[in-house]
């Protein structure tokens, strides 16, 4: 049941007790509730007096004292709680299930509001994640729905290994940063990630990005993508200087009457 219960009447439960503090992280949370309010409700039982004890939450209760008393919140202040009633194990693993995704789904928002709100943070998670795809355990749970691989096709296992571009692709594929690979889980990869060099990070971006295109063509048929016409147009691309036709990758492939209908249609 949700309710609404004075602050005044939030009392430690015996069953939650802090072993370990952290003061730095307390005044984050402190700062977030004054700035954004309580995100995520606390979880209480009733007990003796008209008093509840909170059962989870009760970093977010002294929090909440602590505003109490610096009167940036009045002592009655309202706090909207989940309220746990009876001790009986079929109702509780019922609640259970509902109450987990439901605080997961709260905790989710409070850690996006602050990497909405940190720009910088967000391009670091989301050029991570895209590059860490290659090493991330398929078996454990992503943490993000950023996806970013590598087109499939159209011919699996094509190289064009004889073109400029391919070749300047795979020198600066080869020249990239990967010593945070080593870490052994995400967390420490992504913490080793963050300690490159701007410049590293910034190469990372563009690789990563670059990956994603799809093969097109700058003529009509399946194969042409438009907006793509439009970037290779944006950035000025001069297609001479990258792709000449040869023998091996043009003349070789193409039959005669294409070339004499080319010729005459070039006179």
């Amino acid at each position: 049941m949700i309710k609404s219960i004075p602050l005044t009447k939030l009392v430690q439960s015996p069953r939650n007790v802090r072993r370990h503090g952290d003061p730095a992280a307390d005044s984050e949370l402190k700062a977030s509730i004054a700035a954004h309010g309580l995100l995520q409700n606390l979880i209480v039982r009733p007990a003796a007096r008209g008093k509840f004890e909170v059962e989870a939450g009760e970093r977010r209760r002294c929090a909440l004292l602590a505003l109490a008393e610096e009167k940036v919140l009045p002592k009655g202040y309202e706090v909207t709680c989940l309220v746990l009633v009876g001790s009986d194990d079929k109702r509780r693993a019922a609640l259970s299930k509902r109450l987990v995704d439901e605080l997961a789904m709260q905790r989710r928002d409070v850690l996006a509001l602050h990497v909405a709100s940190d720009p910088g943070l967000s391009l670091d998670i989301m050029v991570f994640t895209l590059a860490d795809a290659d090493t991330h355990d398929w078996r454990s749970r992503a943490a993000t729905t950023l996806r970013g691989g590598v087109p499939a096709g159209p011919i699996v296992g094509f190289e064009a290994k004889d073109a400029p571009a391919s070749a300047s692709l795979a020198d600066l594929r080869s020249g990239l940063d990967e010593s945070w690979r080593s870490g052994e889980d995400a967390s420490s990869r992504f913490k080793m990630f963050r300690a490159l060099a701007d410049e590293s990070r910034a190469a990372w971006l563009g690789f990563v990005v670059a990956r994603t295109l799809e093969a097109s063509l700058n003529m009509a048929g399946e194969r042409q993508i438009t907006f793509q016409d439009h970037l290779g147009s944006t950035i000025g691309i001069d297609m001479a200087q990258w792709w000449r036709p040869t023998a091996a990758n043009y003349f070789d492939r193409v039959s005669k009457q294409v070339k004499v209908r080319g010729y005459v249609a070039a006179r």
